[in-house]
């Protein structure tokens, strides 16, 4: 509100002209002002009643059928009311302001009834107690027990609901699987526990074991609704026991044979969720793989192509290790991108090679399709193709002389060792990568009974993970 300065101040020098020839009437011409004359910014206005009145609503109170041990009781409704918002703000703005001291307002209100009175309700607390005074006997198909639900576990199976907009009364699943679960107790035979030997990956001994049997809680829900929401006070159920089948217990073991590795492979392939290669190098010669052609988000690892391809442009003169680059030279960034796994290195080269170049390059090497440095997320690469680049650069094939013995070297050194390192009595030269919830290890082990290289792609593990599976692989392969 705003004071109305001009009009107050008109009123109080107010002097009619007739009267200023009355000699000393001057002195009873007192002009008042007992109410401030003000207007209102009806925006703001409406903005202060639109609070007000969200703040002074009171909801009305339906009326309720409650059911409490055995009980059925009933509330009566409350009207709630809401601020009649044009009305009070007509009545603002008509209302004169005393000047001395405090103006009152009142609100008007409008009653806002309730959806649900006792009356509408009287239906439905007539069915109630005419459900929890109903007296069911249920009998177990085959059995001799008889079970006979309390007026207190009736009462407790029921349960109000408001299906759009009405208040029906309907049993409550989860408290008559509870009064289920209680028969069970006296009536199941438990399931035995199936014995399955599973050798390298095929079953080999099979020993059954006898099925249960239960009360089914859904079926035996469906009964209860047929019985309790129909006429007659006495009402038979006669519950039906359902076969249940015996769990399964699955023993692996694995003979130490190709067989074998490939049963072993799976199993923790599946267990982990993981994508594995493994070769032996020598020895048995044994190999396999998981999931091993499957395309993954490669992290890290695709830093070994990167390697390849710079041991071309040594090899063919284009640049030499002292060669300058970015903040050093190109020794200096082969150190960065292997031995810490820095990435500015790395992409400096993916953009000076060129991704579509990188692809044909590896795949004339006998890498796969399934290793891209060209697709829609990231450069992907699968667990068979990182074990062929080791091995390629271990045997020679793909990297000799110097820049050979360099990168075996620098993997040796590198700094990440909580994966495939942590799980092997050996020592290894690995290259781990971890993008998003990818983690990734791949190296060549020196284990004291053999070599072998190993390829192991995680999503939502971790290198605690590749250490155990390092672990279970070499206790398998040299036991």
């Amino acid at each position: 509100a705003t004071l109305n300065e001009t009009d107050t101040f008109n009123t109080l020098s107010e002097y009619h002209m007739m009267w200023r020839f009355v000699p000393f009437s001057i002195l009873w011409q007192q002009p008042q002002v007992n109410n401030l004359p003000v207007s209102f910014a009806h925006q703001s206005l409406e903005v202060f009643i639109e609070e007000f009145a969200k703040k002074h609503h009171v909801d009305a109170k339906n009326a309720t059928v409650a059911i409490d041990n055995g009980r059925v009781t009933a509330t009566e409704a409350i009207p709630g009311s809401d601020v009649d918002k044009t009305s009070l703000k007509d009545r603002i703005i008509s209302k004169k302001y005393d000047i001395y001291g405090f103006t009152t307002v009142d609100v008007p209100e409008n009653n806002v009834a309730p959806n649900a009175t006792a009356d509408d309700l009287a239906a439905v607390r007539e069915q109630a107690e005419l459900a929890v005074a109903r007296e069911i006997y249920i009998s177990i198909a085959g059995r001799d027990e008889i079970f006979t639900p309390s007026r207190e576990q009736l009462a407790g199976w029921l349960q109000l609901a408001d299906i759009d907009g009405e208040i029906k009364l309907q049993l409550n699943p989860v408290a008559v699987a509870s009064y289920v679960d209680e028969i069970n107790q006296k009536v199941t035979r438990p399931a035995g526990e199936t014995t399955v030997v599973v050798v390298d990956g095929q079953e080999a001994e099979r020993h059954e074991a006898s099925p249960g049997e239960r009360i089914e809680a859904e079926r035996f829900t469906e009964q209860v609704n047929d019985v309790i929401f129909t006429s007659g006070r006495y009402k038979y159920i006669r519950a039906e026991l359902v076969r249940v089948a015996p769990k399964v217990k699955h023993v692996y073991s694995y003979t130490n044979s190709q067989a074998g590795l490939v049963a072993k492979l799976h199993e923790l392939g599946r267990r982990y969720n993981v994508r594995i290669s493994l070769k032996q190098l020598n020895g048995a010669g044994w190999q396999a793989s998981y999931r091993g052609n499957e395309s993954t988000p490669s992290a890290s690892t695709y830093k070994l192509y990167i390697a390849l391809r710079l041991f071309e442009d040594i090899n063919t003169g284009h640049t030499a290790w002292n060669a300058p680059m970015l903040d050093t030279t190109v020794a200096g960034c082969f150190d960065r991108m292997i031995l810490h796994s820095t990435n500015q290195c790395a992409e400096t080269w993916i953009n000076q090679f060129g991704r579509g170049h990188l692809n044909q390059f590896l795949q004339v090497r006998g890498i796969s399709e399934a290793t891209t440095f060209t697709s829609y997320d990231a450069t992907r690469t699968s667990a068979n193709d990182l074990l062929r680049v080791v091995e390629g650069v271990y045997n020679g094939q793909l990297a000799s002389g110097h820049n050979r013995e360099k990168l075996l070297d620098m993997m040796s050194r590198q700094i990440w060792r909580q994966g495939i390192p942590a799980g092997t009595q050996g020592w290894t030269s690995n290259k781990v990568g971890f993008l998003w919830d990818y983690v990734h290890d791949v190296g060549v082990v020196h284990h004291p009974r053999g070599t072998y290289i190993v390829a192991i792609m995680t999503k939502g593990a971790n290198y605690g993970i590749i250490a155990q599976i390092t672990r279970e692989l070499e206790a398998f392969m040299y036991p």
